[in-house]
């Protein structure tokens, strides 16, 4: 089992600080989390730039809570994930033009979100993890390799994805 997802699973990257999330599995290098607003409602307006060939959707990624209204940008990037922690950001096409991501089945917006985040970099025995210096472990569950976020059409439960970028 990887170190890093092992601790990741406690310690979630700080791009999804105040969402409820439940990690799902951890499959090796791989864990899954599903979200939800601070308030607890998982009824989520997704938001991203659409790829030119307008079936792929490209970050940054947000989100707004059909409860209580707040927003949340939960991906970017050039400033999340491994590349963007530490190399002042991935080489990623962006669009920053939001528009509402639908379920490609029905053009559902009330959508569950759930992220796939991957660690490819491990630490096999845990005194290299102690090894490192504090700020380096504060930001370990940060330092993912790859993001896949899929959406859940709430109205006609097709799942989709996203997106998919590499990040180290």
């Amino acid at each position: 089992m990887n170190m890093m997802a092992l601790k990741a699973k406690d310690r979630q990257p700080t791009n999804f600080d105040g969402l409820q999330t439940t990690a799902m599995v951890v499959e090796g290098v791989i864990l899954h989390r599903t979200f939800q607003c601070a308030c607890g409602n998982d009824h989520l307006n997704i938001l991203a730039g659409k790829w030119p060939d307008q079936k792929t959707w490209l970050d940054p990624v947000q989100f707004t809570c059909q409860g209580c209204g707040a927003s949340k940008e939960i991906f970017n990037s050039q400033t999340d994930g491994y590349d963007g922690k530490l190399c002042g950001g991935a080489a990623c096409l962006q669009n920053p033009d939001y528009e509402l991501v639908e379920c490609p089945e029905c053009n559902g917006r009330d959508l569950r979100l759930k992220a796939s985040i991957f660690y490819n970099i491990d630490y096999d025995d845990p005194r290299e993890l102690a090894e490192l210096d504090d700020d380096f472990k504060a930001v370990l569950g940060d330092l993912y390799d790859a993001l896949g976020l899929s959406g859940v059409c709430k109205e006609c439960e097709n799942e989709f994805p996203i997106g998919d970028w590499e990040l180290a």
